[in-house]
């Protein structure tokens, strides 16, 4: 295997949340890397894998001196920021990892505002040569949540009023960003043209429940009860929308309050599948209910 496949493996990994099988992936990826001055040597590359490891690192509960000898998140930041000084998630996840976990010490803490004014000069940049990236925007958004809570949090001698601008300005500044970002993502997926296409058919929807308090409220005042899907459905993957990194995927499952329909087929009796009748009506014992799109 070369270093690619191992990428390939630490990505995959990461993605399913093994942040552990991760971390050896992307040290064996980061060992076969080709030295400098060798063929297929690719510093930004380099500096990828650095800063991906670094992350899957950052995602660990616990981080036990035996799991990796010689390896932490702000050691491989610090490395990516050396191989390419204008990558900018890396400033951003220096300065988060700073922030969030405060294990560095005192003067490291002081570099999150400086971290993160980089990772925003060089975002803004990358937005000037291809606006239509909506990570850019996700980091922006996140950066300056970032700058709000820190000022919020540390307000090193400002006054009340500046500290309530700062955190207005830049919880603003998160805001737009977020819009931007969602945006693009619905550009991308085509969300209302799929909306159109489902609409023209006008064939009904059903929905197989238990009977439960939730089911009858539905009934009694016209209303949906929108679940989580990681914690009230049965299939751990579901609300994996669209194609995000994972720590957005865990915001989504956090805050996602879904409601799943089967849609009709024509000719076909969608009501009489005894497939959903076992796993969504509580072992036939449950309900169908058929609502018209």
């Amino acid at each position: 295997m070369d270093y690619n496949d191992y990428a390939q493996q630490a990505e995959e990994a990461y993605k399913a949340g093994n942040d552990k099988e991760a971390i050896t992936f992307y040290t064996l990826a980061i060992e076969a890397f080709p030295k400098e001055g060798y063929k297929g040597y690719d510093k930004k590359y380099l500096a990828y894998l650095h800063n991906d490891r670094g992350n899957a690192y950052s995602c660990l509960e616990a981080e036990p001196p035996s799991l990796i000898e010689n390896i932490n998140p702000i050691d491989d930041y610090n490395k990516a920021i050396e191989l390419d000084p204008d990558f900018a998630d890396a400033y951003f996840n220096r300065g988060f990892y700073m922030f969030a976990k405060r294990r560095e010490s005192e003067d490291d803490f002081k570099n999150v505002i400086p971290d993160l004014n980089k990772a925003i000069e060089n975002l803004n940049k990358a937005i000037e040569k291809d606006s239509k990236v909506p990570d850019y925007y996700f980091i922006l958004a996140n950066s300056f949540t970032l700058l709000a809570k820190f000022h919020d949090e540390n307000p090193n001698g400002l006054s009340n009023i500046k500290i309530r601008e700062e955190y207005e300005k830049y919880s603003k500044l998160a805001k737009e960003n977020s819009i931007k970002m969602f945006n693009l993502f619905k550009e991308g997926n085509d969300l209302e043209q799929d909306d159109k296409e489902l609409g023209k058919d006008t064939l009904p929807i059903f929905k197989f429940s238990p009977v439960n308090e939730n089911t009858l409220k539905t009934l009694i005042n016209q209303k949906l009860f929108l679940s989580q899907p990681h914690k009230h459905w049965n299939d751990p993957h579901d609300c994996n929308i669209v194609p995000l990194p994972r720590e957005v995927q865990e915001i989504f499952r956090e805050k996602a309050r879904l409601q799943a329909f089967m849609i009709a087929k024509e000719g076909k009796n969608t009501y009489g599948n005894t497939l959903l009748w076992s796993h969504y009506a509580d072992s036939h014992k449950g309900i169908c209910i058929e609502y018209e799109y």
